[in-house]
């Protein structure tokens, strides 16, 4: 019995093949044609799908350029306001740097002008004073020539006359001095 069944199997396996090799090769045109209309809608529902995403990605990448322009310009906009802030700020600091080292050098002049004033003022008096000296030397001069004159005069003795050289040698080696010293400080403001 077992062989009857597979006997009977393979007819029947041999028979389902055989129409459908005949089905797939003797397709009729109405098949044919009603199979490719429902492949063309296929074909046409996948491409109008297919568009719908490729415009929906194009919309989508537009959107997120004109946002990345937009971050972009914001971000440019953004560096350029901190570079001004930044640039203005570095003025600022040069202009107050400038103000400062203008008022140092203000007062390092009036400094100067009034250390050369006062020693314009020192150098007057101390000629003043060795004018001074000068003319008290010379009328001590004056006087003491004629001293000597009157000495001379009534014949006096060489003593007298020894100590009124003396003094003579000492003032004009005092007005030596002064005019030596005038003159070395004079040289000295020069340089």
């Amino acid at each position: 019995m077992h062989e009857i069944l597979v006997t009977l199997g393979i007819a029947l396996g041999c028979l389902v093949s055989g129409m459908t090799i005949a089905r797939f090769t003797f397709y009729t045109k109405d098949e044919i044609d009603k199979k490719l209309t429902d492949a063309k809608e296929l074909s046409d529902k996948k491409d109008e799908s297919i568009q719908s995403k490729i415009e929906q990605n194009q919309a989508d990448l537009k959107e997120d350029l004109a946002e990345t322009r937009e971050n972009i310009f914001e971000k440019l906009l953004e560096a350029e306001r901190n570079n001004n802030r930044v640039v203005n700020e570095i003025y600022d600091r040069l202009n107050q740097n400038k103000q400062i080292f203008d008022d140092y050098n203000k007062n390092m002049l009036e400094a100067i002008s009034q250390m050369k004033s006062e020693e314009k003022e020192i150098t007057t008096n101390m000629v003043q004073i060795v004018n001074a000296v000068k003319d008290e030397l010379k009328n001590d001069y004056i006087n003491r020539y004629n001293d000597l004159l009157k000495i001379i005069g009534t014949k006096a003795n060489l003593e007298d006359f020894n100590r009124l050289e003396t003094k003579f040698d000492k003032i004009t080696e005092s007005i030596t001095e002064l005019k030596t010293i005038v003159q070395m400080q004079r040289e000295s403001k020069n340089k």
